[in-house]
């Protein structure tokens, strides 16, 4: 099991991990700790989750020992939105997946994070009493088809082309996390939106897109100031603010 002794996470006093063998979800358990009282920093992680979810709804598969499964109470910054918190997340994540040494990690809106186009990661933020749940699950160790057989993601130790330690990803990811939201308090969204644009992995390229308006296909062609997604369809120019990337080409 990760050990949560060995985890250097900054800044060191505001972070308070709990793991665990198995949970039904961390994002549950920390939205039930927040309408408690609990207060931001608190981190509840797990080698298995029976009830993990991604967004929509959809299952998130892990394999115990291999996976990083964590959420992360953060206060939600004022006038800003949750889309935009999972976006720092994504970018959080990015930046720790990059330092461990991964090459092309890029970021699929609205919040995945990829290897050479393969993902790695994604995050789920849920709002509960005035903060934000924020979701984490990264593919790590081994190889990903050993343990989601066609799903076409990868981990960090595949990218890397070398080990990498749960514990210090974990401590690299709340590090970042903690940098990322600072911005967000400091009114900077848009220098995270920025970093994100570098590493945009849907810009000119063939996207399909699901949302509550109807299904849109076109080409990506970035994000606006307000973190939407941009997509040039024959009808011309749409701004998405919500969806589901349901198919990516060339």
């Amino acid at each position: 099991m990760l050990d949560v002794t060995a985890v250097r996470a900054h800044p060191e006093d505001y972070w308070r991990i709990l793991w665990h063998e198995e949970v039904s979800s961390t994002n549950d358990l920390v939205a039930g700790a927040a309408a408690l009282g609990a207060k931001e920093g608190l981190v509840i992680g797990a080698e298995t989750q029976t009830a993990g979810r991604g967004r929509w709804g959809r299952q998130w598969l892990d394999a115990p020992g291999r996976c990083l499964l964590f959420s992360a109470l953060v206060t939600m910054p004022r006038n800003e939105s949750q889309g935009l918190v999972g976006m720092a997340a994504a970018l959080a994540v990015l930046c720790a997946v990059r330092d461990a040494g991964a090459p092309a990690v890029g970021f699929r809106w609205p919040n995945d994070v990829t290897v050479a186009r393969r993902k790695v990661a994604g995050i789920l933020v849920e709002a509960v009493s005035g903060a934000a749940v924020v979701g984490v699950g990264v593919n790590v160790r081994g190889r990903a088809e050993e343990f989601a057989t066609g799903c076409g993601a990868v981990t960090v130790e595949e990218a890397a082309d070398h080990p990498v330690s749960r514990e210090e990803l974990l401590g690299s990811i709340l590090t970042h996390l903690h940098d990322v939201m600072a911005l967000l308090r400091a009114g900077r969204g848009q220098d995270v939106l920025s970093a994100l644009a570098e590493a945009d992995d849907l810009s000119n390229r063939r996207v399909t897109v699901a949302s509550s308006a109807g299904e849109f296909i076109g080409v990506g062609a970035g994000m606006d100031a307000c973190g939407r997604l941009l997509v040039e369809t024959p009808q011309g120019m749409v701004a998405l603010s919500q969806g589901e990337v349901v198919r990516v080409g060339d």
